[in-house]
């Protein structure tokens, strides 16, 4: 037999004794396995309501393998997370990674390593001015799949619950008239890791951006900032706008009015802290709340 018949009866015979081979009796086939995905969201709910339809429109799941190598990117659209979203894995050990409602404020970079992943305002990636995040939910599972079985007999349901990976500042300015006013907030983080941990030091100043007039004399800047504790040293900053220079208006501590007012910001997922700076014939007053009814809109 001349080398290249030896070689296409090589290849036949791969083919017969294939798994996929339409011929083969199965008997000895180990399949990978189905992976139903199930997606989770509480919020605050007490009941245990599952409240993701109202809050998260799409993720991006990345599977990563025992060695924390990139094994499986999908883009997972609303329809797939109200119902499962299947993917088919050999038997290992994975963990399972989902950024919520990533949109064109927010970037997933260094995803070929789950140590790498990053999650970033664009502006800081771009080293241009940073406004704000998506509405971002995290989720992270580790997962262990069996060894394959035959045909059809293959799946797994795994559940998966996000958490809110970021806090909503509404800040609402009355009194300044015509003014070109606008919002600073500093000592924030730039970055997280796919642990939410800080992946960069928390020295990022996000210029909140003009959401809406309300009313003659009252501006809203709003903005979605990563998490934060009650005690973070975090300055809200009143500013005007005169040709190409912010000058301050009023700068006040933020973990000051939190402590001042009793107001948590680590206990619930849900969060809207509103600011409101008025301007009145004695001065400038400043107060701070939380916001009980949430609305939320795709990639704001």
């Amino acid at each position: 037999m001349n080398k290249l018949n030896t070689f296409l009866f090589v290849c036949l015979s791969a083919i017969v004794v294939s798994c996929d081979s339409i011929k083969d009796s199965l008997k000895d086939c180990v399949y990978d396995t189905n992976i139903a995905i199930k997606f989770d969201y509480y919020g605050d709910e007490s009941q245990g309501n599952n409240v993701l339809e109202k809050y998260i429109f799409s993720s991006e799941l990345y599977i990563y393998d025992s060695n924390g190598k990139l094994f499986l990117h999908h883009s997972v659209a609303q329809d797939d997370l109200l119902s499962r979203h299947v993917v088919k894995l050999p038997s290992g050990s994975y963990t399972l990674v989902n950024v919520g409602n990533v949109g064109n404020k927010s970037k997933v970079t260094g995803v070929k390593f789950m140590t790498s992943g990053k999650i970033s305002p664009k502006g800081y990636l771009d080293n241009t001015l940073i406004d704000t995040n998506d509405k971002l939910y995290f989720s992270s599972q580790e997962i262990n799949v069996p060894k394959g079985g035959k045909l059809n007999e293959t799946s797994k349901n795994v559940t998966v619950e996000f958490k809110a990976a970021t806090i909503q500042l509404y800040v609402i300015s009355k009194g300044f008239g015509n003014r070109n006013m606008g919002v600073a907030v500093d000592h924030l983080v730039p970055q997280i890791d796919f642990n939410l941990h800080d992946a960069a030091s928390a020295d990022a100043t996000y210029y909140l951006p003009l959401s809406r007039n309300l009313e003659q004399d009252v501006i809203v800047n709003t903005g979605h900032t990563f998490r934060f504790k009650n005690q973070n040293d975090i300055n809200v900053t009143l500013f005007e706008r005169i040709g190409d220079t912010n000058h301050s208006i009023e700068k006040v501590s933020l973990a000051s009015m939190i402590a001042q007012e009793g107001l948590n910001v680590e206990n619930k997922q849900e969060l809207i802290l509103v600011i409101e700076f008025e301007q009145t014939t004695k001065g400038i007053s400043v107060s701070i709340k939380e916001w009980k009814e949430i609305i939320v809109v795709p990639g704001n």
